[in-house]
């Protein structure tokens, strides 16, 4: 990974069993030692491992919150996730944390084993995941 590469996904794909968690893993470690150093931020999943880690609703909650716990609003405070129910409105919530992120505190987020989420809310398809302008 590109450290300086902002705005952008990067994907790593193969079939089964060749090693693509353990390729994440690495990529994890070494953006947390840069992260460490430059005081970015590093998010991890590794999905299907639970029943809450395989819905794509779960999974951004769970993240809202992190984010939004670690990284200030625009008036320099954290924010506590409310009970949104509703998936547009996460989805929403989300892409906003995104924006939170800035050339003082980057934020990276790894996603292992995106394949492992279950239909609800079209997980599989990934349209509630951005990949093109981000912040």
């Amino acid at each position: 990974l590109e450290p300086n590469r902002v705005g952008s996904a990067f994907v790593v794909h193969g079939r089964s069993g060749v090693g693509k968690t353990y390729i994440m893993s690495q990529a994890v470690q070494d953006a947390s030692a840069r992260c460490a150093a430059t005081g970015g931020v590093v998010v991890v999943r590794f999905l299907g491992t639970t029943p809450d880690s395989s819905n794509v609703h779960a999974l951004l909650k769970s993240l809202c919150g992190q984010i939004g716990r670690i990284l200030p609003d625009v008036n320099g405070k954290g924010t506590q996730i409310t009970n949104l129910t509703d998936f547009k409105d996460l989805c929403a919530e989300f892409r906003g944390m995104l924006s939170r992120a800035n050339e003082m505190t980057p934020l990276t987020i790894f996603l292992d084993s995106v394949d492992q989420l279950d239909d609800s809310n079209a997980g599989r398809r990934l349209e509630w995941l951005p990949v093109t302008n981000l912040p």
